[in-house]
């Protein structure tokens, strides 16, 4: 293939651009180029912000003496009503997609698609206001300060056509009842309006992430679920009659039925953190506590246990941010110094492992990316299955994944430090009180008597 054929390709295959006179970039001002369309995919959020800042910096414009006071506040009221309604009917959207995570639709898609098309600002905001109160008990916290804020903006400007016209469709000139307008004042409550529906778009989507591990019922939320195991006894109290007592003041708190608290009861025990509340035991994903006791081993024949005991130990109890320096050459320095045989302990590594143990240790290692639990036991799932093929790949790939793994773990001097506080983040203190006490043990026998209490 020709140059010029390549060229003629990439033509044909570049969508077109519908510039014209006005609205186009110019390559030689690129940096005054914006990005919009498909150039960035902007979402209904940016569209909000572009109108909330245009606000702000209007208003900053007219305190420095530039631009016309009594002309300019029609573009900041329009531009600050917009990006509420905006804002709005982004939370509509979302609270749509948390209904359906808990099958538990708000209304038919012709009835939102009816909301969604229209502009009455206080009816955008009642549709929102009655959906989420039904789907999560936070909302209402959240919904009381906003609702009166809204009606402010509702009672001046209900349709958007306030600060656009200076007449109504009905020949009415707008505004005569307002007559003052004071920006400062604007600005202060306007500030005061973005911030609480960043809070609320904030817990909107923590409430998708909550959902989605479906640790839910029909009337609890997994907050709420996660309240009750709390207050519950241990589980091996449960058969006793008083427990009924517990049952009966659950049920009458929450307004749930018998069957729907049998399914709290059972995703209480099903769910890790909720089930450590009630005494169950739990278990990290792939490993044993001999898995990082035998990890422990070969990381003291990797490192020069007694030199990095004391880094250990102060990083461990909060006493110092890193086992290592920050500055490469005395990372480099500090690993030197502190090395004894890598390429036994790489050895001892390889045969420890297996695909449970791989998935195991490289999810643990990433603890801090699940929210939830149930997060990181897909997670381990989805590491289980790459470990599982790549097991069954050929010997160079096996290889190369295990050693990135060590690369990870074993093989840098600060790893029993690490593991300890993933551990800690993932919710296994029982396991980092166990790895912990076998680091620091100068033996065998004074883990067992450190862990079981001999």
């Amino acid at each position: 293939m020709t140059d010029s054929d390549s060229r003629a390709e990439a033509t044909t295959t570049r969508p077109a651009l519908n510039w014209n006179t006005l609205f186009r970039g110019d390559r030689s001002r690129i940096n005054y180029n914006a990005c919009v369309g498909n150039n960035g995919s902007p979402d209904i959020y940016f569209y909000a912000d572009g109108f909330a800042d245009s606000v702000t910096l209007l208003i900053e414009d007219l305190e420095q003496h530039r631009g016309a006071l009594d002309t300019l506040i029609y573009p900041i009221c329009f531009s600050l009503r917009h990006s509420v309604e905006l804002t709005i009917k982004g939370q509509i959207q979302d609270l749509v997609r948390l209904s359906k995570i808990r099958k538990q639709p708000l209304a038919t898609d012709d009835k939102l698609e009816k909301v969604l098309n229209g502009h009455d600002i206080q009816l955008l905001w009642d549709f929102f206001v009655v959906g989420a109160v039904v789907t999560d008990r936070r909302y209402v916290e959240l919904l009381q300060p906003l609702t009166p804020l809204i009606k402010c903006i509702a009672d001046t400007d209900p349709t958007g056509q306030t600060f656009r016209y200076s007449y109504s469709t009905e020949a009415v000139k707008h505004l005569t009842d307002v007559s003052v307008i004071n920006i400062q004042v604007l600005r202060e409550v306007f500030e005061l309006i973005r911030e609480q529906l960043d809070a609320l778009h904030y817990l909107t989507d923590w409430l998708i992430s909550e959902y989605r591990t479906g640790t839910f019922t029909r009337h609890l939320s997994r907050e709420e679920l996660m309240i009750i195991a709390r207050q519950l006894p241990p589980r091996v109290t449960w058969r006793d009659v008083d427990f009924d007592n517990v049952k009966a003041s659950i049920k009458s708190k929450y307004d749930i039925s018998n069957r729907e608290l049998s399914k709290a009861l059972m995703l209480i025990q099903q769910t890790r953190d909720m089930a450590v509340e009630i005494g169950l035991p739990i278990s990290v994903p792939g490993l044993s506590t001999m898995d990082f006791v035998q990890l422990n081993d070969i990381w003291k024949i990797a490192w020069d246990y007694d030199k990095l005991k004391s880094k250990l130990h102060d990083y461990i109890n909060g006493g110092s941010s890193a086992v290592v320096p920050v500055h490469i050459m005395d990372v480099i320095q500090s690993e030197n110094e502190s090395i004894r045989d890598a390429e036994q302990a790489r050895e001892q590594f390889h045969q420890w492992t297996t695909p449970e143990k791989l998935a195991g240790l490289y999810t643990l290692l990433d603890a801090g990316c699940y929210k939830f639990p149930e997060d990181y036991d897909k997670g381990y799932s989805y590491q289980l299955q790459e470990m599982n093929m790549i097991c069954d790949a050929m010997q160079e790939v096996r290889e190369a994944e295990i050693n990135d793994i060590w690369i990870q773990s074993i093989g840098h001097n600060g790893y029993p430090a690490r593991i300890i506080r993933k551990l800690k983040i993932a919710g296994f203190k029982q396991e980092a009180f166990a790895v912990e006490e076998n680091l620091f043990a100068g033996s065998t026998a004074e883990f067992d008597d450190a862990l079981y209490g001999k």
